[in-house]
């Protein structure tokens, strides 16, 4: 650090401290706002989501308060934490399921609006490395059939989390231009924070005005935000930026659509469509409600069992299903799939068959 290593325990810590998060001043004006948005209050389904996907092997807070403290509470009664989040001030543990409640609104949020960039394919879903390799494979095409010459130039930023400056994070927050809770409540976990080091002489802190840990689970959200507005910017006609989390692509070239790769012409319409994500907000969001089986009469009769397979092997691919009576096989479908098949395509095909089946049935079907 070009110092000398001398004073006590706490002025070496004030040191590494302002090595590691440096102050830079950038200014942030809160936009007033003139009306706050309506939001629904956290309910039992939300955290009950949230509360099936949190690791139990984590570290407590200072509290001594883990993940597994948490899901019994919840499991016991589940009003202790919805009042929680609803009204109180949070402890460590807490504040990270209160963080992932937060994000689904706010990834609701820019999914409804469609307020992310189509360039940026990491950190977002139904995006994937492959589509953004596609993606530059049709530009390089396009260029190559049109005779013009293609540069291409690929950015991997270094420590850019590391980096994140929250005043330019609340600044892609306030540039929503949705006044809601949600995003104040984001904002004002940007604030104030501070970081610390024991010693012998007490605790150092310091004021931590940037920086994302990788594992933070709105480090995507907040990463994409602030780098779309990049992606935003009005670029030179022929210029083709994309974005992969922190890695950036500059393509220069004439763009296109459809992709020409070793002598063979790839119509994108001529493919399976990504599916739209899901717009439904998470406090409406009902798992048990997004599959229903109308008209259900009670039987006495044991279900009739499906039992559905997709596999591959040796570049052969597959689907079948069984249908099962009173333990005795009734009925089977196999089908032979295509080589460049994939194996969830082969165990969707099985699925989809079992389910046709299924209608046909006037009884209980268990798949």
């Amino acid at each position: 650090m070009d110092q000398p290593e001398e004073g006590d325990s706490q002025s070496f810590a004030n040191r590494i401290l302002q090595e590691l998060y440096p102050q830079i001043p950038i200014p942030f004006e809160h936009q007033p706002q003139n009306q706050t948005a309506r939001e629904e209050a956290f309910n039992k389904s939300e955290i009950a989501r949230i509360m099936q996907k949190v690791p139990i092997k984590k570290a407590p807070g200072y509290d001594g308060i883990d993940f597994i403290v948490l899901k019994t509470i919840f499991r016991a009664d589940p009003d202790i934490l919805i009042t929680f989040y609803n009204k109180f001030t949070l402890l460590p543990t807490l504040v990270k399921i209160l963080e992932k409640l937060l994000l689904e609104r706010l990834n609701h949020h820019l999914r409804r609006n469609n307020l992310q960039h189509p360039n940026q394919y990491g950190l977002r879903t139904n995006r994937s490395t492959e589509e953004a390799i596609l993606d530059l494979l049709d530009k390089k095409n396009s260029a190559k059939n049109s005779n013009q010459r293609a540069l291409v130039i690929s950015l991997d930023n270094k420590g850019v989390f590391d980096h994140l400056q929250y005043t330019s994070i609340k600044s892609s927050l306030d540039n929503l231009k949705y006044h809601s809770n949600t995003l104040e409540t984001l904002t004002d976990i940007l604030s104030n924070r501070k970081v610390a080091i024991n010693t012998s002489q007490g605790p150092e802190t310091w004021n931590q005005q940037q920086g994302c840990p990788q594992s933070s689970c709105t480090l995507p959200a907040f990463w994409n935000m602030v780098a779309d507005e990049v992606l935003q910017q009005d670029w030179p006609q022929g210029v083709h930026l994309q974005a992969f989390a922190d890695i950036s692509s500059f393509w220069v070239c004439r763009l296109g659509r459809n992709c020409d790769y070793e002598g063979i012409h790839f119509d994108d319409e001529s493919y399976e469509q990504t599916s739209p994500p899901s717009t439904i907000h998470p406090a409406l969001f009902s798992l048990e409600d997004r599959i229903t089986h109308g008209g259900q009469v009670p039987s006495n009769r044991t279900p009739i069992k499906v039992c559905t397979d997709g596999s591959k092997i040796n570049a052969q691919t597959g689907s079948a299903f069984c249908v099962i009576e009173n333990e005795a096989i009734t009925k089977t479908w196999k089908a032979k799939l295509s080589p460049a098949n994939t194996v969830f395509q082969a165990e969707i095909l099985a699925l989809k068959a079992a389910i046709e089946c299924a209608n046909t049935a006037n009884e209980d079907v268990n798949i």
